[in-house]
């Protein structure tokens, strides 16, 4: 799914790449100016992390930061370089920090399809069926959506959030509609309302909560 960042990215790709050489090579943190990102996208803040390895992106946060993953994943830069994971942080005075670490590589997991008993290895560049994307996308427009406004004590106490970003979409067999761009639960029982209070009462996103699934 492409986001309205791809742009810029592959337009600085080469100073990108650089950096990453640099950064693995000196094991110091490389940064570079990103300030042109505005032109790409209106945000309230621009803070946005990843973190990319040798299997695909292994976490990240905000859409213009997972663009950026998405970019470095398909790029084949873990062979030629000692690193096995590389971080990128966007910070709000628009400066892209990046950071090249080497640690023992990952390990892939094991799930279960939904239609299927059949055990599939997954990877963070794993990709659901169009025909269950389109599923999930439309069982989620069935429950209630909140915004950052919203009340603590009408949110349930467990369950599993899923977030969406203003000018961020994506086609879902043929049809244009919002973009998950963040899936989320709660470690602790009955702890959901504080993780969404600690951690996303002041992000700029409308979400929707999906109770005690």
């Amino acid at each position: 799914m492409s986001s309205q960042y791809d742009a810029y990215w592959a337009s600085i790709l080469g100073e990108i790449k650089k950096g990453i050489l640099k950064a693995a090579n000196t094991n110091r943190t490389v940064i570079l100016d990103v300030r042109n990102l505005t032109a790409y996208g209106t945000r309230k803040s621009w803070y946005g992390s990843v973190e990319v390895s040798s299997a695909g992106i292994k976490k990240g946060e905000m859409a213009h930061a997972m663009a950026l993953g998405k970019l470095i994943s398909k790029q084949g830069f873990f062979k030629d370089m000692g690193a096995t994971k590389i971080k990128f942080k966007i910070t709000n005075s628009l400066k892209l920090e990046i950071n090249a670490i080497c640690e023992q590589p990952e390990k892939m997991t094991e799930v279960r399809t939904l239609t299927s008993n059949k055990h599939i290895p997954l990877d963070s560049t794993t990709t659901p069926s169009q025909s269950l994307l389109e599923k999930i996308y439309s069982l989620l427009e069935k429950l209630p959506l909140f915004n950052y406004s919203y009340e603590l004590k009408y949110l349930p106490k467990n369950g599993i959030y899923f977030f969406y970003e203003d000018g961020e979409q994506c086609e879902i067999c043929g049809k244009i509609t919002d973009r998950i761009v963040r899936v989320g639960t709660h470690r602790a029982n009955d702890r959901f309302r504080d993780r969404i209070s600690n951690h996303y009462k002041e992000a700029v996103y409308q979400s929707i909560i999906s109770s005690d699934t």
